[in-house]
């Protein structure tokens, strides 16, 4: 027969690292949209200044879920910025000049790296 003590106590050690896992994931998510951040950043047109100094990083949690999203904002207005929104897609008068999608493909495998080194060493804590 198999001995099967200190399942409670594996239990527990199961249940506090989960406990530790959602207490930091909101760092966690601000980690992983860091580098998708900084690339984006980097391949945005600076052209007119509409998108100047507008790029910003949200960090939303609800329930046991945390969400990051890297985003362009109107800063006087609080909304989302048309102009990111013209540079991304182009108009009929102007190419587009895109730098989201470009930024996520070329730093997404780094996000994943930054989102699991900072759970690996809070976890470790």
């Amino acid at each position: 027969m198999a001995d099967f003590s200190g399942m409670a106590e594996l239990e527990a050690a199961i249940a506090a690292k989960i406990r530790q896992a959602q207490a930091v994931l909101p760092e966690v998510v601000k980690a992983g949209a860091a580098p998708i951040f900084q690339e984006i950043d980097k391949r945005m047109p600076r052209d007119t200044g509409a998108t100047e100094h507008a790029l910003e990083t949200i960090v939303s949690v609800s329930g046991q879920a945390a969400t990051a999203t890297v985003q362009v904002r109107d800063s006087a207005f609080g909304e989302v910025n048309e102009a990111a929104v013209f540079l991304e897609f182009g108009t009929s008068k102007m190419p587009a000049e895109p730098s989201f999608r470009p930024g996520f493909s070329a730093s997404k495998d780094a996000a994943v790296q930054a989102a699991s080194a900072t759970l690996k060493a809070a976890l470790e804590k």
